[in-house]
């Protein structure tokens, strides 16, 4: 078997087959009043204004994909006995047609966010995992399960069309602002930006248009191949390419003043109140450039024999742009290689809603729709409209986040906060119900959040002293 980068094998072939979940940007969490550290990956102006005034987050991580290949039965031994060491074998769907996949996974490192009266300023650390394929050829997505000694589809003529493999590694280091634009006595509007410095790490990616193909048990023929492929890498780690955020939100307030500035002594440290929010923000807009190490190449028409296939090995990506240097660009080959390769960030368009029924209820929505930027390996964020009914005060938070994945699949999850610790997964109906399971997802984060450093009693009563109206009513 083709022996390539540890990170390669375990994300590609291991997740995108056996532990894949449904994505859904922690949507449990993400309209929280409390938790700006997971708001502002959302919408950038939703940390104007935080019910945290200082958010102090340690760790945290997300782990979500999806593929229609391979599952576990709903009718299986569930999941306890297989958490605790009774066999499951994975069942590859009786579907024939093509499979698609998708990963994204996501370390959150340290962060800190402040609310500095009507500005608000964050910066946060990421590391991110990030995985399409589309139109695999289901006889390919045997051979990602089976391995490469997949006897019984042996010496028999293959092909591939349309199909497109993308996986990128890469860091951020982001710094966050909202300002809270427009305060009225019936209305706040808030703005906010993030920009995102991005270390690209790793990339690869794969196109063919269309691809006859066959394995035997010791050559691969690869002939009449239009696409071709693309990859990176950057251990420098100086940075290799700028994205940002960009919200607005608007707020309907209740006995409002246009005065209110959060945490100020003239609030007698009573905080705003809303009806509704609507917000709209564009995600994730830019790109990786990787200069180093980088290769772009076009294919037409081209073919390729690759003996002692199995025995190949393979451990970076610079040996992988050589072996496929000398597979493919020959003179028997048209092609065109660029040293260069530039990948667009998963941009997407995110439409929120909310309304709080001012007894710690709410009940908000989330609509979330990709933006295609038009290369060929870029990475595509899933689709999703959610509803998030939930309940929040100070210390605690409980979410039950209803979506439909790709517009196709309901799920329903259940996210919790309590003191510093959040954890929550946007799809829990596969553990309840009898439903054919393609894995678990989850998502946490550990933070230590300051509500407020002032002595509220202390500052309502100089203030009272001092002839200060409130500036919030209620």
């Amino acid at each position: 078997m083709i022996r390539t980068n540890r990170k390669l094998l375990c994300l590609i072939g291991y997740i995108y087959l056996c532990l894949a979940s449904f994505a859904q940007e922690s949507l449990g969490l993400n309209l929280s009043n409390y938790s700006p550290a997971n708001a502002v990956q959302l919408n950038p102006a939703l940390i104007a204004d935080s019910r945290t005034m200082i958010d102090i987050h340690l760790a945290g991580g997300s782990f979500f994909g999806v593929n229609d290949h391979t599952y576990f039965a709903g009718k299986g031994p569930g999941l306890l006995p297989a958490l605790m060491g009774k066999p499951v074998a994975p069942i590859e769907s009786s579907s024939k047609g093509p499979r698609s996949g998708y990963i994204d996974a996501a370390v959150d490192g340290p962060g800190l966010f402040m609310v500095l009266g009507r500005n608000s300023v964050g910066i946060s650390t990421r590391y991110r995992a990030m995985f399409r394929g589309e139109n695999v050829s289901n006889e390919l997505s045997q051979f990602i399960h089976h391995g490469f000694r997949h006897w019984s589809l042996y010496d028999k003529p293959l092909q591939a069309s349309d199909m497109t493999l993308s996986f990128m590694t890469w860091g951020e280091v982001n710094l966050s602002y909202a300002y809270m634009l427009d305060v009225t006595d019936d209305h706040h509007v808030n703005v906010g930006l993030t920009v995102k410095r991005l270390f690209g790490q790793d990339h690869l990616g794969f196109r063919a248009g269309s691809m006859d193909y066959m394995f035997t048990s010791d050559n691969l023929y690869i002939e009449n191949l239009d696409g071709g492929y693309a990859l990176g890498s950057d251990k420098v780690g100086l940075g290799n390419g700028f994205a940002m955020d960009v919200g607005l939100i608007y707020r309907k307030t209740i006995n409002g003043k246009s005065e209110y500035v959060p945490y100020s002594e003239d609030c007698h440290c009573k905080k705003s109140r809303y009806r509704y929010q609507l917000g709209v923000s564009v995600l994730d807009m830019g790109k990786v450039n990787f200069k180093q190490n980088a290769a772009t190449v076009a294919l037409m028409e081209a073919s390729s024999f690759w003996p002692d296939y199995i025995d190949t090995e393979v451990s970076s990506i610079d040996e992988l742009n050589q072996l496929l240097e000398q597979r493919f660009e020959s003179d028997q080959n048209q092609f065109k290689r660029t040293n260069e390769n530039k990948v667009a960030l998963p941009s997407a368009l995110s439409v929120q809603f909310e309304y709080d029924f001012n007894t710690g209820f709410h009940l908000g929505a989330i609509l979330q729709e990709r933006i295609k930027r038009g290369g060929l390996y870029d990475l595509w964020r899933a689709r999703y409209v959610g509803i998030v009914p939930r309940y929040e005060k100070e210390k605690f938070e409980l979410a039950v986040p209803m979506s439909f994945y790709e517009y196709q699949r309901l799920q329903m999850g259940l996210a919790l906060r309590y003191q510093f610790v959040s954890l929550g997964s946007d799809d829990l109906t596969r553990l309840i119900a009898d439903r054919d399971m393609y894995g678990a997802d989850i998502y946490m984060n550990v933070r230590i959040p300051i509500y407020n450093w002032r002595d509220c009693n202390a500052t309502s009563r100089r203030a009272i002293r001092k002839g200060i109206l409130p500036c919030w009513e209620g």
